[in-house]
């Protein structure tokens, strides 16, 4: 199955639609792989193609207006097995940094085992958008603990991915300002979880890879500039079926606290995914978390020595 990568030979403006009379959402420049096209649409003036884009979701550029071409295309591969690899390599790219390298950065790679058996913690708790406890402490944090046990998707992300950095990697730190990045306290950066995540090292930001995230990635994704909004983490990716396991605090989708999307709540199976978890008809797939949450952005944790998901 062939794909179309765009190359943009100059800055071009995005758009919710592919229509250019509509307010644009900012810039886009470089190379992508085209989702969707729009040829002599909605005349015979111009052409659009739909991107995604790192900081802007996805958008529509207009690459051509009457004779004038703004773009280049190229087709190439894409299918089950090339998207497979490029997630293996992904994930032994980040196991090798915690294996082989004695960087700062190579050191706060993380077995997967020093998140899943967090995770039994936080079985108890309730959904509630305002009122958050923590299941223990963070240093340098004035949080309180429970009981009682309520989070909501950023409390349960933080508590979770501190927790595990800051018991095994000596060279991790946490603060005060980064909880206000985990929280989204400013206006200046609504997708600080994610900014959070790089900047103490926990994690890379994801480069445009195409179609899948990689596995253990942290997302914050909004359905609409800025409201209802999401932090949550993809631990695994089914190729095949495209469908994602979402591990997240949510009040939809079959939760009241902790658990997984379409699936269930975490303290009833035991504090891991049921086996072939992809085969369930409720579990969300990569393109429908996607088409709901058009602002996104992402980061891969380093996170090695992987088997919890069953793939």
């Amino acid at each position: 199955m062939a794909a179309i990568r765009v190359s943009l030979k100059r800055r071009l403006k995005a758009f919710r639609e592919p229509d250019t009379r509509k307010r644009s959402v900012g810039y886009a420049e470089g190379t992508y792989v085209i989702h969707d096209k729009r040829r002599n649409y909605p005349t015979e003036d111009t052409d659009y193609v739909q991107i995604e884009h790192p900081d802007l979701g996805e958008v529509w550029l207009c690459t051509r207006w009457m004779q004038t071409s703004y773009a280049e295309f190229q087709e190439i591969a894409r299918n089950s097995k090339v998207e497979n690899s490029i997630s293996k390599a992904i994930s032994q790219a980040l196991g090798q940094i915690g294996a082989n390298d004695t960087s700062h950065e190579g050191k706060l790679c993380i077995e997967e085992r020093m998140i899943t058996d967090l995770l039994p913690n936080f079985g108890a708790f309730v959904h509630n958008l305002s009122n958050t406890t923590y299941p223990f402490p963070i240093n340098g944090l004035n949080i309180k603990v429970g009981p009682p046990y309520l989070n909501n998707c950023c409390a349960f992300v933080e508590a979770l991915l501190v927790q595990a950095w800051s018991a095994n990697c000596a060279g991790f730190k946490w603060s005060a300002s980064r909880h206000a990045q985990m929280m989204i306290l400013s206006d200046s950066d609504f997708f600080s979880p994610v900014s959070a995540a790089v900047e103490s090292g926990m994690a890379r930001l994801n480069p445009n890879f195409g179609v899948y995230p990689a596995p253990w990635s942290l997302l914050q994704v909004w359905r609409e500039k800025w409201s209802e909004g999401q932090t949550m983490l993809i631990v695994d990716c089914h190729l095949e079926s495209g469908k994602v396991l979402v591990l997240e605090s949510n009040d939809k989708y079959g939760l009241n606290g902790v658990g997984f999307r379409g699936i269930g709540m975490l303290r009833d199976m035991d504090s891991r995914p049921p086996t072939n978890w992809w085969q369930l008809p409720d579990v969300w797939t990569w393109d429908q978390l996607k088409a709901a949450y058009p602002l996104r952005k992402m980061a891969a944790l380093k996170v090695k020595d992987r088997s919890w998901s069953g793939l």
